[in-house]
């Protein structure tokens, strides 16, 4: 009877728990799931109420104001999606070809605009994160102001940090957020946003509305729209300057028609 009431609870329980995946997710182990499109690991990012932007006064006015943020959980990319990935994609005819694509198999898919690296990321099932799925990610439990951490190393060699050219897309080091690689560093990632810029050409903020400024709070903040000229960027990259800049909170903007050799982008699913 011991072993029927087992085999009951496998056929019972089993089922419900890869029915709370999404399509074509496996998953390898706590919190790390690969996805059987293009054998892409990814990391759960659990739902919770964390920090977004920054209320320190010399960080840029984009950044502010500081949020208390609730986000559905969510899986996204342990690292950027690497050009041999991007480029099986296109051989099967599911991608735009990237007129600058990185040459490097194992290294990100640099030189693709915001419409090629979403065009992957639907291929594959899901999207680009929005900037508050990818902040909260980068962040992590703690939403420390680095992905690595609350502040900056003492040493910058402890950065896994290359300012001549990229590092490979695998390359082990710091594990960042929820155990995601690379938020910090190595390029920098396309994000769903769209950005807007005040009459300067100055980026502002993400929009607000009135209660969400009253009370600091907000519900999966985004500021979608699919025929923005503009996209948003975060995270930093081999060619930034200064360590200050790694920091999670940065947010930049792009012509989503064009593309850098220190720009890639990872996919992120929402959970069903």
């Amino acid at each position: 009877m011991r072993a029927l009431f087992f085999v009951f609870l496998h056929l019972l329980v089993i089922p419900r728990i890869f029915a709370e995946l999404p399509k074509g997710l496996r998953e390898l182990a706590e919190q790390k799931y690969l996805r059987a499109k293009d054998q892409q690991p990814m990391v759960k990012i659990p739902e919770g109420q964390r920090f977004l932007g920054s209320s320190e006064p010399m960080h840029h006015a984009s950044e502010k104001p500081m949020l208390y943020a609730r986000t559905k959980a969510f899986y996204l990319d342990e690292t950027e999606i690497s050009s041999g990935k991007y480029r099986d994609c296109v051989t099967q005819g599911e991608c735009e070809p990237a007129a600058s694509l990185n040459p490097e198999d194992g290294y990100p898919a640099t030189g693709v605009t915001f419409f090629q690296a979403r065009g992957y990321c639907r291929w594959v099932g899901g999207d680009l994160p929005t900037e508050a799925q990818w902040e909260t990610a980068a962040r992590g439990e703690l939403s420390t102001l680095y992905p690595f951490g609350a502040t900056l190393p003492d040493s910058p060699g402890e950065l896994v940090w290359d300012r001549n050219g990229p590092v490979l897309v695998h390359e082990g080091g710091i594990r960042e957020g929820f155990g995601l690689l690379h938020m910090s560093d190595n390029v920098s990632e396309w994000t769903l946003d769209r950005a807007r810029l005040d009459d300067y050409g100055r980026l502002l903020s993400r929009p607000l509305s009135e209660e969400e400024l009253k009370d600091r709070r907000s519900e999966d903040p985004a500021d979608l729209d699919d025929t923005a000229d503009l996209g948003t960027l975060r995270g930093g990259s081999y060619a930034t300057r200064f360590a200050g800049l790694l920091r999670a909170t940065l947010r930049r903007e792009l012509k989503r028609s064009e593309a850098r050799d220190w720009l890639g982008f990872r996919c992120a699913i929402p959970e069903p």
